[in-house]
């Protein structure tokens, strides 16, 4: 059965017919496990590698590639 956790860092008591799961941490609920990406790290993946695991949506490049958004102050 899927819990939809969003850490694996937890502790579970059972309590009668069923467990608890209490959760630990500072979980954003983002998606970017902060022990996943240093042991991905450790393993030798670079920075963009893991960033693509975590965020398979995002782009990754230079600053000036980036120029045609709008600056965040211009939304008022």
């Amino acid at each position: 059965e899927k819990f939809d956790l969003k850490s694996t860092y937890f502790s579970c008591k059972p309590e009668g017919d069923y467990v608890v799961l209490s959760g630990r941490g500072f979980g954003h609920g983002i998606g970017l496990c902060q022990e996943g990406a240093m042991n991905m790290a450790k393993a030798g993946y670079t920075y963009k590698q893991i960033l693509k695991f975590y965020f398979q949506e995002i782009l990754i490049g230079k600053y000036k590639e980036f120029q045609y958004f709008q600056h965040a102050d211009s939304f008022e």
